[in-house]
């Protein structure tokens, strides 16, 4: 069993360290994608069930000429207009995966839900970079340095 005055016992603690900054250092690797589901619905028609959306959801609104977008923060927020600035308000920044916004006839209201996805592509395995690797050798490289010094000075006292 290594005792503190061992030796074995700074061996024994650098390769624990080594461990966890190893362990910690592989970074973990998954292609998310976020889409979005698209409902279409006319407004103020009390037949359709009325449903409640989550964070990151935009509402887009059929006007004459123009489309307003609002994005649900803390509530329906105004962030601009749909595909290009009209009325003096600038053209809404929406996010490259968002499918056109198409009204069906008999429609006038679209809500953009989020949804984020696993990606169907081949799995993408994560591995540290060279920068970390040459970080972990000389933390490493350090580390060895440290316990020869103190086996040196525990063997002077």
């Amino acid at each position: 069993m290594a005792r503190r005055g061992d030796g074995r016992w700074w061996l024994m603690r650098i390769f624990f360290v080594v461990a966890v900054v190893v362990l910690l250092s592989v970074p973990a690797s998954a292609d998310m994608v976020t889409t979005y589901d698209v409902t279409y619905y006319l407004r103020g028609d009390i037949s359709q069930p009325t449903l409640f959306y989550g964070l990151g959801s935009y509402e887009f609104l059929l006007g004459p000429g123009y489309i307003p977008v609002y994005l649900k923060r803390d509530d329906f927020d105004f962030i601009g207009m749909y595909g290009a600035p009209a009325l003096g308000y600038p053209q809404a920044m929406l996010p490259a995966s968002m499918p056109v916004i198409a009204f069906p006839a008999g429609t006038d209201g679209a809500i953009a839900v989020p949804i984020t996805v696993v990606a169907d592509r081949a799995p993408v395995v994560g591995v540290p970079e060279p920068s970390s690797l040459l970080l972990i050798g000389v933390g490493l490289v350090g580390l060895l340095a440290l316990g020869r010094v103190m086996k040196r000075r525990a063997g002077r006292a």
